[in-house]
This record gives C-alpha cells, structure tokens and sequence, in this order.
C-alpha cells in the first residue's frame, strides 16, 4: 500500500493560530475502512495542493476549534481521524475564522488609567468611580469569540477502495451461501414433522341406522269409516 508524508501542510490553516482555549469538536459522516496502524502516513491536502485523480472520497468532516488552536493540533486530530477511519490522507476543503459572538473580561482595576472598576449595579452594568470621586454606570468592553471551523473529506486511493470493496463482497457471498445451506435444513425438519404425523381414519358412527335400512317396512293398516278422513295403507 502506498503510503503519503504529513509533509504537506495547509496554507489556509496558518492565519488560524492564536492562543489556546477549550478543546474541538469533529463531526464524520461517511464510510468506514479497516483501520490503519498509529504510524501510518496520512497525506493532507488542501485547495492550494489539491489531492491526486486517483483519491477517492470515502467522507466528510466537520470540525470547529476555538480561538488559539494551531494548524499542527487541527491536522493532528484530523490525520488521527483518518487512521481510525482507514483514509489514507484529509483533503481540507474550507477552513476559516467566525466571530460567534463576545464576552466582557474579567472583572479588576488597572484596565483604564484614572477609572476603577468597583462593582455592578443591579442590571448587571458596571459602577466606574472616576478620579473626582464620582460613581458613574458605563457598558463593560467585550472580547469577541472567534471559533476557528474547517471542512474536509477524507480520502483513499483507488487501489485501497477496490481491494476493500472485493474484500466486502467476498463476505456478503459468504454469509449469502451460509444462509443458502440453512434452507434446505428447515426443509427437512418440515418434512420429518409431517411424516411423524400418524393420519387416523375415523369411520362413520354406527347408530343402527343400517339395520333399520334393511329391516322390512311393515304396511300400516287402518280402518276407515265414514266419518274418518280418507287414508292410504303405508
């Protein structure tokens, strides 16, 4: 397998670096090869040194680190991503600086020559006591929120896909044949069921009523009379 240096660093990435707060957060949506080994060479690339035509995409990620974090900890963590993901290299596809918003320093004196900060009011506001004596309410200053966000895709070689994509249908054959055999098991545990299975022909019930089918009828003779009803010998 061929293997790529670390040695190509990422242009975009430097105007990120500032001091160090927090930690970051990655976000991978996509495929997931075998692993590669703790040593193993991930190339990173960027749109000023784009990727090879052989390097196919195998995800995407989505990583945000705040203010402070150097271009050498976001390819780090991205390059150790790409092992745990088997990618042989992290193609950076945007990176850059948003301000998502602002925060007021921490409180204490010497800031702002001739004014000290004192305390807050009740609406949160800070109380300036000025060099007459005077206490005066004026807005805290804020410190803007940079968060540094950078999209990537993670890549393999057209080689490493195929032979893990043969490697992938190899298995599915033969979990596809293994389910093949189970079938004609079950068929014959169907079959050894109905033949234990004893068929029991039930005869009609004997009541008699043969005997009375062959018994004689015996004519019923009536008398008539003149008031009777006319009626016939049975």
């Amino acid at each position: 397998m061929k293997k790529y240096g670390i040695g190509i660093r990422i242009a975009a990435l430097a105007a990120l670096t500032l001091s160090a707060v927090g930690c970051m957060n990655v976000d991978y949506v996509g495929q997931s090869f075998p692993p590669l080994a703790e040593d193993s060479a991930v190339a990173v690339y960027s749109p000023s040194a784009p990727p090879p035509e052989n390097m196919r995409a195998i995800g995407r990620v989505y990583l945000t680190a705040p203010q402070g974090t150097s271009v050498e900890e976001i390819s780090d963590e991205l390059v150790a991503l790409a092992r745990e993901k088997g990618a042989e290299a992290v193609n950076i596809v945007e990176s850059k600086r948003v301000n998502i918003g602002s925060a007021a320093p921490g409180i204490g004196r010497g800031d702002t020559p001739s004014w000290n900060r004192d305390n807050r009011n009740a609406g949160g506001a800070y109380i300036y006591t000025n060099s007459f004596g005077d206490a005066v309410t004026m807005d805290a200053p804020t410190t803007p929120i940079i968060e540094l966000q950078v999209k990537a895709l993670l890549m393999v070689s057209s080689d490493r896909f195929d032979s893990v994509r043969a490697l992938y249908q190899e298995e599915r054959k033969k979990l596809e044949q293994a389910a093949e055999k189970l079938q004609p098991a079950a068929e014959t545990a169907e079959d050894a069921l109905d033949k234990s299975q004893v068929k029991v022909e039930v005869s009609p019930l004997d009541n008699g009523s043969k005997k009375e089918d062959k018994a004689e009828k015996t004519p019923l003779q009536m008398n008539l009379t003149k008031e009777s009803d006319s009626q016939v010998t049975l």
